[in-house]
This record gives C-alpha cells, sequence and structure tokens, in this order.
C-alpha cells in the first residue's frame, strides 16, 4: 500500500538525512569540489542557441531542487526553495582557440558551490565552431543523484526540443504530480507522529 504524499505549501522545508549530510560536510570542511557532479555534452551540428537556453529555464523552474539553497532558520539548515527569474546562458566563444576548452571547462565546472548563497546549478555553453558546442553542466550533489539526472538529462532534451520547434515550453511536459521537498516533509511528519516514533528513537540509538 503507497503513503499518501499531502502537497505542501511551504517554501522551507527540513533536509533529507543525505542532504543533511552532505550540508554538514560542506560546514565541517568548508566549501569544495568533492561533492560537485560536472558534466559536459558536445553538440555537433546546428544550435539553436536561444531554445536551449530557455530549455534550461524550463528546466529550472520544473524541478525544484536546481533552485533550492540551504538557509539557517533558528539554528538548523532548512532548504528554501527560491522563485525562478530566467538568466541567459553563460557563452564562452573558443572557436579560434578550441584547445583551451578542456581546461576552461574544468574550470568552471569543479568551482565549489555556496550552498546558502547560489543555486546548486551552473551551465555554460563553450563554442568551438560555427556547428560545434560544449554544454557544460556543474551540479551539487545536495540537489540530486544518479537516477535524478537521467530524469534531467531526458527533460532537457525535450524542453529543447519543443524551445527549438517554436512550442510552449510550459506545455511540453506534463506537471510533477509531486516534488521532492513534499517527500522531505511527508517523511519528516511521519517520523513525528506516535507510529514513527519508535523507529526514530531505535536510529537516535543507534548513532549515539
Amino acid at each position: 500500500m503507497r503513503t499518501r504524499i499531502a502537497l505542501r505549501t511551504e517554501q522551507v522545508a527540513p533536509l533529507s538525512p543525505a542532504q543533511y549530510s552532505l550540508w554538514f560536510l560542506d560546514q565541517l570542511t568548508g566549501p569544495s569540489s568533492e561533492y560537485v557532479q560536472p558534466y559536459a555534452y558536445r553538440l555537433r551540428g546546428p544550435l539553436d542557441t536561444s531554445a536551449l537556453e530557455n530549455a534550461l529555464n524550463a528546466l529550472v523552474e520544473r524541478h525544484e531542487p536546481l533552485r533550492t539553497r540551504v538557509d539557517q532558520v533558528a539554528g538548523e539548515p532548512r532548504q528554501a526553495v527560491r522563485r525562478h527569474h530566467p538568466r541567459p546562458l553563460r557563452r564562452l566563444d573558443l572557436s579560434q582557440d578550441p584547445a583551451r576548452a578542456e581546461r576552461e571547462a574544468a574550470a568552471f565546472a569543479l568551482r565549489p558551490f555556496d550552498l546558502a548563497g547560489e543555486d546548486p546549478l551552473r551551465t555554460l555553453l563553450i563554442r568551438l565552431g560555427p556547428r560545434d558546442h560544449l554544454l557544460v553542466c556543474s551540479l551539487h550533489h545536495i540537489c540530486c543523484d544518479g537516477l535524478s539526472l537521467a530524469v534531467l538529462g531526458e527533460d532537457l532534451a525535450a524542453l529543447y526540443r519543443a524551445a527549438s520547434h517554436g512550442q510552449d515550453v510550459e506545455q511540453a511536459l506534463p506537471p510533477l504530480p509531486v516534488h521532492y521537498r513534499d517527500t522531505v516533509l511527508a517523511r519528516a511528519r511521519q517520523a513525528d507522529c506516535p507510529a514513527g516514533r519508535p523507529a526514530l528513537a531505535r536510529w537516535r540509538a543507534r548513532l549515539e
């Protein structure tokens, strides 16, 4: 039997256990590239850069974790979803010096994130030639895992197809039935209810 997840209205939610671990390590050691996940996509052929920019903005609007930062609320870390404002896609033209591409991509992708001060996704489009580009994406592990990365890639492809054909990107994909924050809130409420307290007590005892 599936647990029904109540949709939320809160803009701030607790961190999941995995997120809390990543945040704690970030606080303990300081920002580093250890939990940065860099990806680069070689795009050969005609590229509609405006459509790609629109697709990336639509992706961030669709998936809340890509615009979520970690705020301190009463001394406790909380995930706070920010209102998305469309941003221009950062671009770098290396068509006259393509040998620099790998170095520039690595420097961009591995720069540490400020979990409280910036969104956990950065993108850069490097132009290598008239029909040759490199899309560099850098994400902090606090906003995604292997499974969600596959979903993000599929959604970006669908959004780009829609944008490049002049279609409304907001209608390109069905609405998400639930957001990650809904799941975290549901689990937090479940742990706090009488039925969930014994399990919570057992975990606390194991961690002490």
